[in-house]
């Protein structure tokens, strides 16, 4: 679940609560209580309440207070624009609630960039997280943040599984290659394999479950310039997996090369998130850079106030994801962020990095 931002206030019809007063009395029993009452006027509304529970085989006799508050609304109750009792509930912002827009952080940051821009294009803000803050709470609204393994590792596990990880890694040069995989809400699998230092990141390998999705328009994935391969439920499967390290094997032969290859599931449980690079930054970086980018893809569709139906406006087509995820790892090469996640693990000894320099 994606972190957001959700107002108080939803849009849509919702039936009156159970402990509001009557509300378990169905419409057309108050109004057949307000025109018995209309015909009998000497009846009181102790006698109106257990002709009620007769009538209608209550478990018990409306309260009296309940009658007398029916009976106050009797005229809004009997008329046809009462229809069938219910309320509707309108949105802070029906605009934007219309188009089913979840207002995230990084969302509203943008709109907030681009008034600045402008309003006031010679003001140097910084729209801080204690400004975005201040906002939400100015503005009642709420941030949920999904939490991962890390808590439950065990640290005694962390400090061995490091500190075997350190005497393999201190025999080779930081063209190590790690490799991850990210899975996405768009059935998509990614797998990313970089080197220690982010100098040598492979093209990511892409699983979909469409041997041809339609979206590549006839076109094969080598075309378009994508590694992709398919299977039912878009995994990395061991056969996957094989071809594509008899290919790495290949290619590091063919350069005469030799790799320590970091995988998933081959380090101590529950430690993957301090002693795997990619699940220590990097596959996390890679998430915030392309919710990042659909976020300005949304923003600007709403800029242009485009029609949007209810539940697509965060939807891209598996073409456009997989155009967003190659452009975000170029950008992760150009960066130190992938260097700094295999430095946050400490299973690589600075030593290494020193030596590679010379």
């Amino acid at each position: 679940m994606r972190p957001h931002l959700t107002s108080p206030n939803r849009t849509g019809a919702v039936q009156i609560p159970q402990h509001v007063m009557g509300a378990w009395t169905r419409i057309h029993q108050k109004r057949d209580l307000i025109q018995k009452a209309y015909e009998c006027p000497t009846m009181t509304q102790h006698e109106l309440g257990a002709r009620a529970k007769a009538a209608f085989k209550l478990k018990r006799a409306p309260a009296q207070t309940t009658i007398s508050d029916i009976l106050r609304k009797a005229p809004a109750i009997m008329s046809d624009a009462y229809g069938d009792g219910k309320r509707e509930v309108v949105g802070v912002d029906p605009a934007v609630e219309d188009q089913n827009v979840c207002l995230s952080r990084e969302l509203i940051k943008t709109k907030a960039q681009d008034l600045q821009k402008e309003l006031c294009d010679t003001w140097e803000l910084n729209f801080s997280n204690g400004w975005l803050s201040g906002f939400q709470r100015r503005h009642a609204l709420r941030y949920r943040k999904r939490h991962g393994e890390a808590a439950s590792a065990d640290t005694a596990a962390v400090y061995l599984g490091r500190q075997q990880l350190q005497d393999l890694t201190d025999q080779y040069a930081p063209t190590i290659s790690a490799h991850g995989v990210k899975k996405t809400k768009t059935r998509i699998t990614i797998a990313l394999t970089a080197n220690a230092d982010g100098s040598d990141a492979l093209p990511p390998l892409f699983l979909g479950r469409a041997k041809q999705p339609y979206c590549f328009t006839k076109r094969t994935a080598s075309q378009l310039g994508f590694e992709y391969k398919a299977n039912q439920k878009a995994w990395m499967t061991g056969q996957v997996f094989r071809e594509w390290l008899l290919n790495l094997d290949r290619d590091m032969r063919a350069a005469g090369r030799h790799i320590l290859l970091l995988v998933d599931k081959v380090l101590p449980p529950n430690t993957t998130a301090f002693l795997q690079p990619m699940d220590a930054g990097i596959i996390a970086e890679f998430k915030r850079a392309y919710r990042r980018k659909q976020l300005r893809w949304v923003y600007e569709k709403i800029k242009r106030a485009e029609l949007i139906k209810k539940g697509d406006v965060y939807k891209v087509d598996q073409l456009q994801a997989m155009k967003w995820s190659k452009e975000i790892w170029q950008e992760l090469q150009g960066k130190t962020t992938i260097e700094n996640c295999f430095r946050h693990t400490g299973i690589v000894f600075n030593g290494v990095y020193e030596r590679s320099k010379k």
